[in-house]
């Protein structure tokens, strides 16, 4: 979908529309000033620039962002972080893969990019196959992959804080998929990212993409 039809950017351009707020935008509704009262501020991509930078980069890293959580007894999904074999010379590492099959003996695993926000190369991973595809995927475009355990997780809300206090509470809808009794799950998948109903998903392995789900009946 295009960033100027998306309803992020409507919502900012209502919000400013009703509070006198001179806005501009740039690189195709990426980026946006904001100007009212002699006063400026910016918004990039979902960045609000409330927090220091160096808080923002430890949020957008995965692996960093659990050992703040950890270290401060606040429960999370540990992610644990393996750096692509080009950038082990910075870490004086021996290599992943003895590691990570360890990881994967002890049950399912959820590999993706370190970085991001965005729900983009995610792969569920049982098998030493599936670990490969997914490492060799992932280092394509980023030089660290985050590993954490699968969680079947029923209902994920998340919370916006301002100043201290919970401003705004909201649930995370899981992307999901309708059977028709006919069509396979990689068909129904296709044509739910053809017509913009699903934008990210946890990859599915072949198996599953090939499989018919009963009429009616919801794939996550």
């Amino acid at each position: 979908m295009e960033n100027s039809k998306s309803s992020y950017v409507k919502i900012i351009n209502e919000i400013c529309a009703e509070e006198g707020i001179k806005l501009s935008s740039y690189s195709y509704d990426w980026a946006f000033c904001l100007r009212k009262d002699q006063k400026r501020a910016f918004i990039l991509g979902y960045q609000f620039g409330l927090n220091p930078s160096s808080v923002q980069q430890v949020c957008n890293d995965k692996n960093i962002a659990s050992e703040v959580l950890k270290e401060e007894d606040i429960p999370s999904v540990y992610h644990a972080c393996f750096m692509a074999p080009s950038m082990l010379q910075y870490t004086g590492g021996k290599g992943s893969w003895k590691a990570l099959l360890a990881e994967l003996e002890k049950g399912t695993l959820v590999c993706k990019d370190n970085y991001g926000t965005g729900g983009n190369l995610v792969f569920k991973v049982r098998t030493q196959a599936e670990l490969e595809q997914a490492a060799s995927d992932i280092y394509k475009s980023s030089e660290a992959m985050a590993v954490c355990r699968y969680e079947d997780i029923q209902s994920e809300y998340r919370l916006v804080v301002l100043d201290g206090e919970i401003r705004l509470a909201f649930s995370k809808i899981r992307p999901s998929l309708t059977g028709d009794g006919v069509s396979t799950v990689g068909k129904l998948l296709a044509e739910a990212i053809a017509k913009g109903q699903i934008h990210s998903f946890l990859v599915p392995n072949e198996a599953e993409l090939s499989k018919v789900p009963e009429k009616m009946r919801l794939i996550y």
